[in-house]
């Protein structure tokens, strides 16, 4: 598993991506910061270019998982001889659905109001 994305791509020809590794670990501690305060956390599984958009709930046992896939991808990276890799790289959607559980989908309302709330915005 890859943790490839728009990030990843701007990196400097490393041929390891590491930058996309790295704002996934940023996103991963604000869930567990957001959760600390008590706040509900959903997740897009989709990048924010994205125009489609699929949000889950998450919840620290799913940002630790998270966060230990990202460990295991690094020790792997850490251990290959050579940068390159003939893995294929999965999307966000593909790396974040394995990880998160998939409760219901929120409904169009359930998402502005979801989102209004993360923004400090009144409902």
């Amino acid at each position: 598993m890859r943790w490839d994305s728009a990030a990843t791509q701007t990196a400097a020809g490393s041929g390891v991506p590491l930058a996309g590794i790295a704002a996934l670990v940023r996103e991963c501690t604000e869930w567990l910061d957001r959760l600390d305060r008590e706040e509900f956390v959903s997740v897009n599984l989709h990048e924010a270019t994205d125009p489609q958009t699929e949000y889950v709930a998450a919840d620290r046992a799913q940002g630790r998982q998270v966060l230990q896939e990202i460990a295991r991808e690094i020790e792997g990276l850490a251990a290959e001889s050579s940068p390159a890799s003939d893995e294929p790289s999965a999307s966000r959607c593909e790396r974040l659905a394995s990880l998160l559980q998939k409760p219901a989908r929120l409904s169009p309302h359930e998402e502005r109001a979801q989102l209004r709330r993360q923004f400090g915005l009144e409902p």
